[in-house]
């Protein structure tokens, strides 16, 4: 069910990006805030879900909050902004400084109990969720929830009433309304660990983004630059054709004081200081008609700079320069970015921790194996490093074709190669001499049950190559080259390349070794068994490597 978290929080983020892109400057500031609150409160309920401790789901929950004190804020001014209701200042301002007051409770969970008397999480299906003893605070939350929700219920009403506002549009607000309350009120009284609020914040950024299309219909250019000059977060200045000053906006004069100092119909010289900041822009306008996607930074504000020709009654009369202020778009994008990155960094921890854990998981049934199997002490771990040796070699030249992941993996996989003893019963597996025919049956049965287990323990990892090449190694690191080898009996290059390397491993380390039921072989003479083996019960093709690593093999055995 973590999946699920995780899938909601990267769709918000996604459609957060689009209506950036494509709505942004068009629509009311209130909705591009609603846009930007719900990846941040679906990052929350993720953090809380994927949570391991009190202190992680507090840290998510903080996030969460920011629903009922910042977003269903937004959602209510936008909600009013639409269905032409005054907000009262007082009002707005009251709302606001309440959120903010619960959200300071939220963030201060862990020193003081206003919010929560006491907090601890539970698990269910894989999904970590809080249990909590509620504090005063938190009923003063649930009555801004229930202010919020009959506010916005009060104004939807009203506005189905008026005939300057779209009844679509209030159908959709009335939808959204009723997604959230459901997925609020499930929660609270039917499913506990599960939060259905990151699907309705996908579903009602879907609406929010149809409602941001219909709007565009009802667009009136004079309404509209009337809005924005109102507003005041765009400035618009104005030449006419001989690159006299007509006049400019108050957000125009506040994000370029020098304006102050020109007079209407004073014409831009080219060493004044106005030309300085302006006359790039104007001069491309001259050129080509038009302003897109220039940048100007002014006293600490980042200014997005576009505009045209100026029109009077169809009649071409100047130019127009828009500025917009980006600066806090900017900052917003960047705290975004801060939080994903910041997300990036904790998966790869978590990952990272994940592998470690299932590595100590191998390594720990392998030297239980060992403890088991009396008669192959140190087998194990002497036949890894036979492998890393063997791998450093073939890198060198790496006419195999086997990539560094490739290897880095077969290293991996090596503690592997035996696991199967493990399901071996102790008389046979601990007999101090050879073994009967029968007994030897039992024996060669480790390579298959063996890759059984590694594919169980390695089956949901990301990392499906290393499961296979894993299950590889158990299973056929006992074949021959010439198919007379067990279990299977396949021969060539019918055996996988990892199983061919292992057996080589395999082999020298039992021949270099002391057993029960044999003396430990030379140097010398294992390396000519091995060799007169070369292309019946070993793949050629690796002799030279093997044959290379003769003075490091050694050198490492007597160690």
């Amino acid at each position: 069910m973590l999946l699920y978290y995780q899938i909601m929080l990267g769709l918000s983020v996604l459609l957060t990006g689009v209506f950036l892109g494509k709505w942004n400057r068009h629509v009311s500031t209130y909705l591009s805030m609603i846009f930007l609150m719900i990846p941040i409160t679906s990052l929350g309920s993720y953090a809380i879900a994927a949570s391991k401790t009190v202190r992680e789901a507090l840290l998510g929950n903080v996030l969460t909050y920011m629903n009922g004190c910042y977003l269903q804020f937004f959602f209510l001014l936008y909600v009013a902004s639409f269905c032409k209701v005054h907000m009262p200042k007082w009002l707005s301002f009251t709302l606001f400084a309440v959120g903010t007051l619960i959200e300071c409770c939220a963030l201060t969970t862990e020193q003081f109990h206003f919010l929560y008397k006491n907090a601890a999480i539970a698990c269910e299906n894989g999904v970590t969720y809080l249990l909590k003893d509620y504090g005063p605070a938190h009923a003063i939350y649930y009555v801004l929830i229930g202010v919020y929700l009959a506010l916005e219920l009060g104004i939807l009403i009203y506005g189905m009433k008026k005939k300057d506002v779209s009844g679509i549009n209030i159908f959709l607000l009335f939808m959204i309304y009723s997604l959230n309350f459901a997925a609020f009120a499930v929660r609270k009284s039917i499913t506990v660990w599960l939060d259905y609020l990151p699907c309705a914040y996908v579903l009602s950024q879907i609406i929010l983004m149809v409602m941001a299309q219909r709007l565009s219909l009802y667009d009136i250019s004079h309404t509209a630059m009337h809005s924005i000059l109102l507003e005041g977060d765009i400035g618009v200045i104005s030449f006419d054709t001989a690159r006299r000053y007509l006049g400019c906006s108050e957000a125009a004069s506040r994000f370029l004081p020098e304006l102050s100092a020109f007079r209407t119909d004073e014409a831009i010289q080219n060493n004044s200081s106005l030309y300085k900041i302006l006359g790039v822009f104007l001069d491309e306008m001259e050129q080509k008609g038009e302003l897109t996607g220039e940048e100007l930074e002014r006293n600490g504000r980042c200014l997005k700079v576009t505009g045209g020709r100026l029109y009077f009654d169809k009649k071409e009369v100047g130019y127009q320069i828009r500025l917009e202020d980006n600066t806090k778009e900017r900052e917003y994008i960047r705290l975004l970015n801060r939080y994903n990155e910041q997300l990036e960094s904790e998966v790869e921890r978590k990952t990272e921790h994940i592998q470690k854990i299932q590595d100590h998981l191998v390594l720990s049934m392998a030297d239980m194996v060992e403890n088991r199997d009396t008669n192959t002490g140190g087998h194990i771990k002497r036949t890894s490093d036979v492998i890393r040796i063997l791998a450093d070699e073939i890198r060198k030249d790496n006419k195999l074709g086997l990539s560094n992941t490739f290897l880095k993996n077969l290293i991996k996989a090596a503690p592997m190669h035996d696991l199967g003893k493990v399901a071996v019963d102790d008389a046979i597996l601990r007999k101090p001499g050879r073994f009967t025919d029968e007994e030897y049956e039992i024996m060669k049965s480790h390579a298959e049950k063996g890759a059984e287990i590694v594919e169980k323990i390695l089956k949901d990892i990301n990392d499906p190559d290393l499961c296979k090449l894993a299950v590889n190694v158990a299973h056929y690191h006992h074949e021959r080259f010439d198919g007379s080898g067990y279990p299977t009996g396949i021969s060539g290059e019918q055996i996988p390349i990892e199983a061919r390397i292992m057996a080589i491993a395999d082999v020298y380390d039992a021949l270099v070794s002391k057993r029960c039921y044999k003396e430990a072989f030379s140097f010398e003479k294992a390396y000519e068994i091995i060799e007169e083996g070369m292309g019946t019960q070993f793949d050629e093709r690796l002799n030279p490597y093997f044959m290379r690593c003769r003075r490091k093999l050694e050198e490492y055995y007597r160690g």
